[in-house]
């Protein structure tokens, strides 16, 4: 297995570990099952964290920013929250989302963006860390590490300029990246539009810095792990009913 990760002094150690360990849970997984799922994931990954660091794991926590008009049935959550084990308050240490994505259906991607920046409308989850870790089916020859991953690109080609979402919202090779969402494509911000609204909420902070924290693939798949971070000035991104709120 080919493999590439970029260590980072302010990452914490597993979170660098993580796509590794994605990445071989996968493979091994294809090899004698099938193609993985994304809940097939949850073990490793929880496995991971929950031994090698130093908070209490949580899967599938409601998300504190959206449990108030929450839809009927289940409500949102986050894919896997943690808490510090010496801490006796309820502040979250870190979030993570994860996606499968195989080229298609680019607004699942971008409703779980959306999801994270949300976090930081709760004081409960407000300074937590916030992780999107996306595994991709490798569709492609040649090195990763030098190119986008090729299943990703021109997502938003069916209208105007192509798109490709992994340059444009989640860099793989030029990172960190700071945008502020109105910057956006117009298609990428339909999307998170639509997210907003799935969500119940108006407006969103959109002053974002995304960076790619580690990688890793084999010949079968590739995964990327991306924090996303504020920066400054704080400004709200707000749907066209409710304008741009700063």
């Amino acid at each position: 297995m080919e493999a590439a990760t970029k260590t980072s002094k302010q990452e914490p150690w597993p979170f660098l570990q993580l796509p590794k360990v994605v990445v071989a849970h996968a493979t091994f997984q294809k090899a004698i099952a099938g193609d993985p799922s994304e809940s097939s994931l949850s073990y490793p990954i929880q496995a991971l964290l929950g031994v090698k660091g130093s908070w209490r794991v949580v899967a599938e926590e409601d998300h504190p920013a959206l449990r108030e008009g929450a839809r009927l049935g289940r409500p949102w959550q986050i894919d896997f929250m943690g808490k510090s084990k010496g801490r006796k308050d309820e502040a979250w240490s870190f979030a993570l989302e994860i996606k499968i994505h195989g080229g298609k259906a680019p607004d699942r991607l971008i409703r779980d963006v959306v999801k994270l920046l949300l976090l930081g409308d709760s004081k409960e989850s407000e300074n937590a860390l916030r992780y999107l870790l996306v595994l991709f089916p490798r569709l492609w020859k040649g090195s990763p590490d030098l190119t986008e991953p090729k299943v990703a690109q021109n997502l938003y080609g069916r209208s105007g300029k192509p798109i490709d979402l992994f340059d444009h919202l989640l860099p793989w090779k030029n990172s960190p990246r700071s945008f502020f969402i109105g910057d956006l494509s117009d298609s990428v911000r339909r999307d998170v539009d639509k997210a907003l609204k799935q969500f119940g909420r108006q407006t969103v902070r959109g002053d974002v810095i995304v960076d790619l924290v580690a990688k890793d693939w084999s010949d079968d798949f590739a995964c990327g792990l991306w924090q996303f971070r504020w920066k400054s000035p704080a400004r709200r991104y707000g749907l066209a009913a409710a304008g741009d709120a700063r």
